[in-house]
Formats: C-alpha cells, sequence, structure tokens
C-alpha cells in the first residue's frame, strides 16, 4: 500500500513477500538497496460519483491454493455479506458478514480445506448481487 503523494514526488518502493511455508522474498532482488521508483503526475482521478456504488474485484490469485483475496469497494458504508458457493450454487461457507466501510477493502478467503474445482464468491447488499468465479487447485 502506498498512501495518495502530492504531485511532483517521487516515490521509491520495493516488495517483500513471506509465503505460508515461511520462505521470504523481495523483488527487485537487490532490495531494499535497490528499488523501483515513479513519478506522481497531477490528478488523474475521477469524480466520486464515477466510482461505482458497489463493485466485488477479481479474486487473486486466481487460481488459489491456500489463500485468496477480493476486493470490495463501496461509495458509503454499507452492511454485506459475501458468501462462497460451489457450482451448484450451494453454500460453502460465508466469507464475510458486516458493514464494509466507505472505500476499497481487502477480503481474505481460506481455500485450504477446499476440493479442486471452481467456486463463485457472491457479495449481496440491501438491493444488489454481484458475483465473482475463483478455482481452487
Amino acid at each position: 500500500f502506498i498512501p495518495a503523494q502530492t504531485a511532483g514526488t517521487r516515490v521509491y518502493y520495493y516488495v517483500e513477500a513471506t509465503s505460508v511455508s515461511g520462505k521470504t522474498q523481495v523483488r527487485p532482488m537487490p532490495a531494499p538497496a535497490g528499488y523501483w521508483r515513479f513519478d506522481v503526475l497531477g490528478n488523474v482521478g475521477i469524480s466520486e460519483n464515477e466510482i461505482p456504488a458497489f463493485d466485488l474485484g477479481a479474486p487473486f490469485p486466481n487460481p488459489a491454493k491456500f489463500f485468496a483475496y477480493v476486493s470490495a469497494s463501496v461509495r458509503a458504508a454499507t452492511t454485506a455479506t459475501i458468501i462462497l458457493k460451489d457450482v451448484t450454487g450451494r453454500d460453502v461457507r460465508e466469507v464475510f458478514s458486516g458493514t464494509l466501510n466507505k472505500g476499497q477493502q481487502f477480503i481474505s478467503v481460506d481455500v485450504r480445506n477446499l476440493s479442486s474445482g471452481i467456486y463463485f464468491l457472491e457479495m449481496k447488499t440491501n438491493d444488489k448481487i454481484l458475483t465473482r468465479k475463483l478455482l481452487v487447485r
């Protein structure tokens, strides 16, 4: 996560991640001595009215073996549920239930004990439903 920066700022960064087995890697390889950079340009954002009132991003990684993550975005705080369903439409488990705060949140989906195959993440609010496909290895 890189917070918003003012125009003209040069941002230097690298990525560090730890796998479920405990192995840690960095990118680029010589990080933190080496890093990537980008320059922040002028405002190219969209107005709040152009942001969807409700969105469910594509799960990643997809296919997943241990965990998948999905982004849920709302324009205003909203009560929602996210249910993992199998290909027949049966509920497998509730992934999230509660209030999504304004903006974007990332939600973890534990798929470690699931059989390989196709599943669906279904996000419901009072008046809308969105569905995204998730493959489990």
